[in-house]
């Protein structure tokens, strides 16, 4: 049977999906996803590059350089090493380490071996091919560079208000000839039989220079917060039986055993929809998080008019007090002992940024209105999408938002909430060495934390973590979007519901401010 022949585009787009099929199922198996083997590649060539430069040297998005990096590093393929540029300003050079110059020389091993595969049984072709190809490359790009060329120029001569008469465009043949010449002849200068008298042509304008970036300013530009309260008001620890109410759904959705082998799990997870819900409009999203004990019903969204969460929720949005917002109580163990409440299985509690970032967000911005996706059902900007997420926890909970929603997804997340944070829970210090070097640019919008000085199991953890973060970091400035608080009480709900109230009305408060 006669193979059907294909045109040259459809042709050129087989061939790349075929080529990168047999290349990715190879590094698939060295732990590698998307996008890494051209970082390993790209830098085995020249390590150094600023975080920036690599994004473009590899034509990816910042953002997405980002997330790239900060998983290769902990797979031990990079290192950043902090350099000071212009400006004194502080940026990162990016090196491979030993293992990744070895998985770097296996990417490449596999790219010779894709290479070989593809000319099998047409080697003697394998110069001539690539000639060609090497052409095509050249000459599309010669039209590109024509093309703006073309432009720039009409564009100087629309802006020419002198009143001098413009150039007649070259003939056909003067751009055919331009665009066959070889570059490697191009300094050649050919004699002129007869040099007619040159036509005049505008000087090429003195290009404006680039103005010098303005330095990253890491604290928002907002309004100072007023004092956080101190005790919540009675009023909104009422539930109003005549008052309009928000609902709450239990959901289920689909995530892995990141803790054991990688393996599909059901989880469930409860949902606060707002008063008067509607999914044409878009709404902030709280991810609140449970203790070491807890479970997706430590909160108590689903219970009903006891539900305190639920009744200040209704109380602050039918005031006016709040924009109202979005609810999220998973479980925050990843792992297939999920629903093992004792202490036996901590270590799933770390594993939980996998699932906040690969499943959860997902299935939350993907089924709900949210900032997280555009009109078009398209995923909204990373840096808008952050600005409409928050993390908050208690006790370990806490520890969570701190070493996982600040230090692990600080992309995903621009809020976030500490209720007693737990012991393991980084300290200070750290919590500024991981920003600085993982997201350098990325603003905190607030960071409001509480702790009772009565508190045996979490003060002195809570203390070392965030207590005076501001005099740490200048991404931090105390009132404006950074707040300690220190109240009367111990490890328990006085404070945590205290904490949930004024994370409220700080994150997504209307007259607060």
């Amino acid at each position: 049977m006669g193979t059907e022949k294909k045109a040259f585009l459809p042709l050129l787009i087989d061939t790349a999906k075929a080529h990168r099929k047999y290349c990715m199922s190879r590094f698939s198996k060295l732990g590698l996803t998307t996008g890494q083997p051209k970082v390993l590649t790209v830098l085995s060539a020249k390590e150094g590059y600023l975080q920036k430069e690599l994004a473009a040297r590899c034509a990816v998005e910042p953002a997405t350089m980002t997330s790239l990096l900060n998983n290769m590093e902990r797979k031990d393929l990079i290192r950043r090493e902090t350099v000071y540029v212009s400006g004194g300003k502080r940026a990162f050079a990016i090196y491979l380490t030993e293992h990744g110059k070895e998985v770097a020389a296996e990417v490449a091993a596999i790219a010779k071996e894709a290479e070989e595969k593809s000319f099998e049984g047409a080697e003697d072709k394998k110069e001539e091919f690539l000639s060609v190809m090497s052409k095509i490359i050249k000459n599309l790009s010669l039209i590109l560079l024509v093309a703006i060329a073309s432009v720039s120029l009409a564009a100087c001569s629309g802006s020419d208000k002198t009143g001098t008469q413009q150039t007649a465009p070259e003939t056909t043949n003067q751009k055919e000839d331009t665009m066959t010449t070889d570059t490697a002849n191009t300094e050649a200068t050919q004699p002129a039989a007869e040099t007619p008298a040159p036509t005049e042509v505008p000087a090429t304008p003195t290009p404006t220079p680039e103005p010098t970036p303005e330095p990253v300013k890491l604290v928002p530009d907002q309004a100072p917060v007023a004092d956080p309260a101190d005790k919540i008001p009675d009023e909104y620890l009422v539930y109003d039986l005549e008052g309009k109410k928000g609902t709450v759904e239990k959901f289920t959705y689909t995530t892995k055993d990141y803790a054991g082998d990688g393996s599909d799990l059901e989880k469930e997870a409860f949902i606060y929809l707002p008063v008067d819900y509607d999914s044409s409009k878009k709404y902030n999203v709280l991810f609140l998080l449970h203790g070491i004990g807890g479970s997706i019903h430590e909160w108590s969204l689903n219970a009903a008019e006891s539900s305190k969460v639920c009744t200040m929720m209704d109380n602050l949005t039918n005031s006016g007090e709040i924009e109202p917002f979005i609810i999220v109580t998973p479980n925050g163990r990843s792992g297939k002992d999920y629903k093992n409440t004792s202490f036996d299985v901590m270590a799933l509690f770390y594993e939980f940024g996998k699932e906040l970032r690969n499943d959860l967000i997902p299935y939350i911005d993907a089924n709900y209105s949210t900032y997280g996706t555009k009109a078009d059902g398209s995923a909204e900007d990373p840096e808008e999408a952050r600005k409409h997420r928050a993390c908050a926890g208690l006790s370990m909970g806490g520890m969570q938002t701190i070493n996982i929603g600040m230090c692990e997804c600080m992309d995903l997340f621009g809020y976030f909430g500490t209720y007693s944070a737990a012991p393991t829970s980084y300290e200070g210090p750290k919590i500024v060495e991981i920003l600085d070097k993982d997201f350098p640019e990325e603003q905190i919008y607030f960071s409001y934390n509480i702790c009772g000085t009565d508190d045996t199991t979490a003060l002195a953890s809570a203390t070392a973590a965030v207590k005076g973060l501001d005099a740490r970091t200048d991404r931090l400035e105390d009132h404006v979007n950074y707040l300690w608080q220190e109240r009367p009480g111990g490890h328990g709900w006085d404070i945590w519901y205290l904490g949930f109230y004024n994370s409220a009305r700080i994150f997504f408060g209307n007259a607060y401010r």
